[in-house]
């Protein structure tokens, strides 16, 4: 069954669901009545209610009459919910459920509209309804294998959970093996966002913001973005702070690097032009280049000076002409607390030196 959810790691388990509603249309309307807190689900649900795959972009939703939108199910396995798609899917008048294998997420708090499920109760649910619904033992069995697979699932997913003290790297080649290191790799990552936004409140009282629209960004002053991702296999943590109309400084973590980038918006010189008016702009080149080890709190616990800049010869790497950065190694058995002490000093550096005030 394992195997099979590789395929297609988050389409698969609404699959399976929609397969369940294909199998007994009685069966899922009692296990949505059973995951959730509200018992009227599917009272308003006629005999001849329909579950639909994608539709209105939809993860599943169950139509009645006229398709009519009567739930919306948000299912996310691989990916991590944000409060953003969330609330671009939420629709008044309609009920709606997260199915979440992640337990702990970005903006969770926030999450009001939503009634928030996880594998673990799902699991429980099936393995009930599949000993006293009508189905056949083949059925009851693939029921049964499910749940067993998706309590393992949410099971190994708790052991990814992460505190300040935890080593920064993270290592497992099971996860590796199984192709699941993707997912562990985004987690970890959204739970260190949490941390690093009750940082960033707790000790500048800023509250940072996870807007990604990038026209929102470059025009908006005297704000802190902080962002997660996964690219090229790795996760991501980044804070980006505009300092000018369509410029901003960044401090991002991706592999073994900790960068130090800026990113322009709308620039059309190619990177080497665009590097050169980066140095020649007070409010910029501090923050490249020998700054990047001059100040204590750059000293890793466990690392000798002088730590190595990256590109050696000078100069920045780029990815395209408009994001343009310099990156010095982060030394293994470094914590995530020095990781995450090392952004909230950074930024408050970048706030004194460009006079952007968190006031603004």
């Amino acid at each position: 069954m394992f195997q099979l959810s590789l395929a297609s790691k988050e389409l698969f388990h609404s699959n399976f669901l929609f397969w369940i509603w294909q199998l007994n249309h009685e069966l899922f309307k009692t296990m949505m009545q059973k995951l959730t807190s509200d018992p009227t689900i599917g009272s308003d649900w006629p005999s001849d209610y329909i579950l639909k795959r994608e539709y209105n972009h939809y993860d599943l939703c169950v139509l009645g009459e006229n398709n009519k939108v009567l739930l919306v199910i948000e299912n996310k396995v691989k990916s991590i919910p944000t409060l953003k798609q969330l609330n671009e899917y939420f629709r008044e008048g309609h009920r709606h459920v997260l199915l979440s294998l992640s337990s702990d997420f970005p903006e969770k708090e926030k999450i009001e509209q939503w009634e928030i499920v996880n594998y673990e109760t799902l699991s429980k649910t099936l393995k009930e309804l599949s000993t006293h619904h009508a189905i056949s033992p083949y059925h009851k069995s693939i029921i049964d294998d499910y749940s067993e697979m998706i309590h393992h699932l949410h099971q190994v997913q708790l052991e990814w959970s992460i505190d300040a003290n935890a080593d920064f790297f993270n290592s497992d080649n099971d996860c590796v093996i199984l192709r699941i290191n993707d997912i562990k790799e985004k987690i970890r990552f959204s739970k260190m966002l949490v941390m690093l936004k009750k940082l960033l409140v707790n000790k500048l009282g800023i509250e940072p913001d996870l807007n990604t629209d990038r026209d929102y960004v470059f025009n908006t002053s005297g704000e802190i973005f902080i962002n997660w991702g996964m690219t090229r296999g790795m996760g991501l943590l980044e804070v980006k702070i505009p300092v000018a109309k369509n410029i901003a400084l960044l401090i991002q973590i991706q592999g073994d690097q900790y960068r130090h980038a800026v990113e322009l918006y709308g620039f059309k010189k190619n990177f080497e032009d665009n590097w050169n008016d980066v140095l020649q702009d007070s409010k910029l080149n501090w923050f490249f280049r020998s700054d990047i080890i001059k100040n204590p709190f750059h000293l890793f616990s466990n690392s000798e000076l002088p730590l190595a800049i990256w590109p050696k010869k000078g100069g920045c790497n780029h990815y395209g002409n408009q994001f343009l950065y310099q990156s010095i190694k982060i030394p293994a058995n470094t914590k995530i607390s020095e990781l995450l002490d090392m952004i909230v000093t950074d930024c408050q550096k970048i706030k004194e030196v460009t006079g952007t005030s968190v006031a603004d």
